[in-house]
């Protein structure tokens, strides 16, 4: 069972350890995150490097007290595209709401 905190971190250690500097600066936003399963936002131009760093980094034992790895269920240009599960629905449709609400902002 992951929480918030070792999320965070694990993908931190992934993006340092192999993208350096430049892989800490990639930014990302949790969409839902509940146990093992996470949903992430990533800027399209970042996604392969984030993709990449995240695919081959195995951590360490210290975080949870065995090693953990990442898989990368599914990638979803837009938002509305993405396909969760019956439970999931209602956070999807806030974030998609919010999603909508930011591009009228910036229009």
């Amino acid at each position: 069972m992951l929480d918030n905190t070792t999320w965070r971190q694990f993908i931190h250690n992934a993006m340092r350890r192999c993208h350096g500097v430049f892989g800490e600066a990639i930014e990302y936003y949790f969409l839902s995150q509940e146990n093992n399963i996470a949903y992430l936002k990533v800027n399209r131009f970042d996604k392969d490097n984030f993709s990449s760093g995240l695919s081959l980094y195995i951590s360490s034992e210290e975080l949870v007290g065995t090693s953990l790895v990442a898989t990368i269920i599914q990638e979803s240009d837009t938002i509305e595209s993405l396909i969760v599960a019956e439970e999931d629905q209602l956070w999807l449709k806030r974030v998609i709401e919010e999603c909508r609400e930011e591009r009228e902002c910036t229009t």
